[in-house]
């Protein structure tokens, strides 16, 4: 548990306040996500090539939580605004989220299609943008990364700087979980 858990929430992660302010609106997230775009339904937008529908409600079930800095928030929002810009969104999450293959390497191609939103004034691909959707829609397959915080959390560098093979396995390490690449 990091040491700041204890002073603030005495009783832990199961404390009273930390479940509602930490724990509660990121479930609720998870919630509207399944709500409004869960496989089946995501699966029809696309069908229906509602690019900008599937980007607009990732970003809106986004924004209410306090997982992503207000600049981030701003970022991705500019960065699916375009049509061109929805789309590559919505295909490229459906591809990390929902489509067979190792994980590994369809969140590297999630990253790949995150670099190529159109960009406004500041970067889209951050580590937190690239993992929040993830988490929101699928929390128990896929974790959320701040570098910093995992910085702190590992003792090792989770930076841009290290091949993402490679931070995920500290992270994993860290957290002491073995991953998986359900085929």
């Amino acid at each position: 548990m990091p040491p700041k858990v204890p002073r603030i929430h005495p009783d832990g992660f199961r404390d009273e306040t930390y479940v509602e302010t930490e724990r509660a609106p990121k479930w609720r997230a998870h919630r509207a996500w399944t709500a409004q775009l869960g496989r089946d339904t995501y699966e029809d937008l696309l069908a229906r090539r509602k690019f900008a529908e599937i980007a607009t409600q990732a970003v809106r079930i986004e924004s209410r939580t306090q997982l992503l800095f207000s600049f981030e928030k701003m970022a991705i929002r500019d960065a699916v605004r375009t049509a061109r810009g929805a789309r590559l969104f919505a295909e490229g999450l459906h591809g990390w989220l929902y489509e067979p293959g190792k994980e590994a390497e369809k969140f590297t191609r999630w990253c790949e299609v995150v670099a190529s939103l159109p960009r406004r004034q500041t970067r889209v691909l951050t580590w937190p943008v690239v993992s929040v959707f993830g988490f929101i829609a699928r929390p128990r397959v896929h974790l959320y990364l701040k570098p910093l915080v995992t910085r702190a959390a590992t003792g090792r560098a989770a930076s841009r700087s290290i091949p993402l093979r490679a931070a995920m396995g500290h992270v994993h390490e860290a957290a002491g979980v073995r991953p998986h690449d359900p085929a």
